[in-house]
């Protein structure tokens, strides 16, 4: 049900353009905050650079969490990806489907108030009831990429980005995908004047993950998101709405740089709960990789494993000291509003990641790999592991830093600027930003 706030606190806001800048952590601020756009905005916005992620800190988990103010044990997505033991990485499905969240989002509200909202590439919005929804799904196997995008979003919007900006991207390769989609929010803005604009912005986050969170490939990546900034911003005056739009950049979460890659299906195979078999392949328990974190699945009639499971997991913490930093049992994870169904949750300590891969047992060496660029996916308490946000528009206060608030807090905050308010959820509204 829609419930609406009392709250009229903000005369002439009619728009929200949300850019979501993926993977904006605390630790590019310094650098960021120089450059010429940004460094305008932070004059005359409330920024923080104390934002914390959701449990586990992963993108399309936090950018539920931004659109329902809720935790991943209220909306049901725990992860980028369903459960898919034995697939390949480049034929896994996504949770790129809008149904598959629990309760209403801000995008919801806004289209049951009948207005106009515009999504690209936001996470978790495919077949959306969104009326320009450009969203983000990729093809697998022998799916056709175009026919996917036009099934899932809104077909003669996909058709329109594509014959005006198509010639800007090369495929998903960066910077080219985000500066084909700055330039469809853009025109879009422009255009059809939604009164919620949604853009999920890529490139930093991407870098990261080649890279890590240091060297002149990351600064360029942030030049290059400062050049966007700049012209949605510029877009917004030019569209003569600066002085009723609320402009929000948000990061979803940080990065750790990685070096080592913890491979504990390999663990499980050595027990024999992973089989290799020619036809179907068997298992009785399987970890699935969160990036920093791991969680572990057990098939219905398999849970008196977990004593087992536990037991051995603590002994490999033991052995092999500073790689695995918690283990979390099924009390703790609800502690942390973590999804239900996992029975443990594994947290690498900085520096560790985790993979699914179980084949190639030959020493104990095998248990462990190199890794390189950076990774997330961890707990959301660590410290310093934190991102950014900014708020710019007339009813902000100026050159004002604010401390820590969630993303819950985030999206409970946004609803309020809408005048809606987003049931269940226990994030607060982040009133000292307010003139």
């Amino acid at each position: 049900m829609i419930r609406r706030s009392k709250n009229k606190n903000f005369p002439g806001l009619k728009r929200i353009f949300i850019f979501s800048y993926d993977a904006f952590a605390n630790y590019d601020w310094e650098a960021a905050a120089k450059l010429p756009n940004l460094s305008k905005l932070i004059e005359k916005s409330s920024y923080s650079q104390n934002v914390i992620s959701t449990n586990p800190s992963i993108t399309y988990v936090a950018h539920t969490t931004m659109m329902t103010g809720l935790e991943p044990n209220q909306h049901l997505i725990g992860h980028n990806k369903p459960l898919q033991p034995f697939q390949p990485e480049s034929l896994q499905k996504w949770n790129w489907y809008d149904k598959e969240i629990a309760g209403d989002t801000l995008y919801d509200l806004l289209q049951k108030d009948k207005k106009r909202v515009a999504s690209i590439l936001w996470p978790v919005t495919a077949k959306a009831k969104i009326r320009y929804n450009l969203p983000e799904v990729h093809a697998i196997g022998r799916e056709n990429q175009s026919l996917k995008v036009l099934l899932s979003g809104s077909p003669l919007y996909c058709i329109e980005m594509s014959r005006r900006f198509g010639h800007l991207r090369r495929g998903i390769e960066q910077p080219y995908l985000d500066d084909f989609t700055a330039a469809s929010a853009i025109y879009t803005w422009q255009k059809y004047q939604p009164e919620l604009l949604l853009l999920h912005q890529i490139e930093l986050d991407t870098i990261n993950h080649h890279f890590g969170t240091g060297g002149a490939e990351v600064q360029k990546s942030r030049e290059n998101m400062d050049r966007r900034i700049g012209q949605v911003f510029q877009a917004i005056k030019d569209a003569g709405f600066e002085d009723e739009t609320a402009f929000v950049i948000i990061g979803d979460h940080s990065h750790l740089d990685s070096h080592t890659t913890i491979y504990l299906n390999r663990l499980l195979a050595l027990l024999g709960l992973i089989e290799a078999k020619k036809k179907k392949p068997n298992w009785r328990a399987w970890f699935q990789s969160t990036g920093g974190g791991a969680y572990l699945h057990l098939p219905e009639g398999e849970e008196y494993l977990l004593p087992l499971i536990t037991e051995v997991l603590h002994n490999f913490k033991n052995r092999y000291k500073d790689s695995i930093n918690r283990i979390l049992n099924r009390e703790e994870m609800d502690a942390f509003q973590m999804i239900k169904g996992p029975q443990l949750f594994v947290e690498g300590c900085p520096g560790f990641v985790f993979d699914d891969t179980w084949l190639g047992l030959d020493t104990e060496a095998s248990f462990f790999g190199p890794a390189q660029g950076s990774d997330h996916g961890y707990l959301n308490d660590l410290p310093g592991y934190r991102s950014n946000v900014l708020f710019k528009g007339p009813w902000f206060k100026e050159d004002f830093e604010f401390g820590q608030i969630d993303l819950a807090d985030f999206a409970v905050t946004l609803a309020y600027l809408f005048d809606y308010k987003l049931q269940g959820s226990r994030g607060r509204v982040i009133e000292e930003i307010f003139k």
